[in-house]
């Protein structure tokens, strides 16, 4: 399920709100871009929600940041 960002992302952290949502534990598996299930989050989405470019949201994404390809 999508939820809210209340904030920014800062120091490599993004807080998000389950609040409301049943059975969410720590540890549990959290999709920023990419898929799960049935639900697809693109680069372009991404970017539309920001106000800007995909191209801009990939090369954000850094080398410090954990990447897992499956």
């Amino acid at each position: 399920k999508k939820v809210p960002i209340p904030g920014r992302v800062c120091m490599n952290m993004t807080m998000v709100d389950v609040t409301g949502l049943e059975g969410v534990r720590a540890g549990d598996e959290a999709v920023f871009l990419g898929a799960q299930q049935k639900g697809t989050i693109t680069a372009d989405d991404l970017a539309s929600w920001a106000g800007t470019i995909s191209y801009e949201i990939l090369c954000s994404a850094g080398q410090r940041n954990a990447k897992e390809y499956v």
